[in-house]
């Protein structure tokens, strides 16, 4: 992942936080998500929790798939490290 795309996926407080309640280790649902968030920030929307979930998703810093027992949508964190190449102007993400 190139550092321009990491870093403005992490430009925001907020979605840091969202990184912060997944590295937890668990898969959670949109609706897990905006249930702690809302802890943390009572005025946040849930469509604002699902935009940082999508964007978090689409640079692939974390993954999401359809969990057949839960019958929706989960995310997660597959890689809680990760290593900076200034020199390829690069992120790689470590296998923990």
């Amino acid at each position: 992942m190139k550092l321009e795309e990491f870093g403005k996926a992490i430009s925001n407080g907020k979605r840091i936080k969202l990184l912060s309640i997944l590295s937890a280790g668990f898969e959670l649902s949109l609706e897990d998500c905006f249930i702690k968030m809302v802890k943390l920030f009572p005025t946040i929307h849930r469509e604002s929790v699902y935009r940082y979930l999508e964007l978090l998703t689409n640079v692939k810093i974390i993954e999401k798939r359809y969990n057949q027992e839960l019958k929706l949508i989960t995310y997660f964190l597959p890689k809680k490290s990760l290593s900076v190449d200034f020199s390829k102007e690069k992120i790689i993400f470590i296998d923990s």
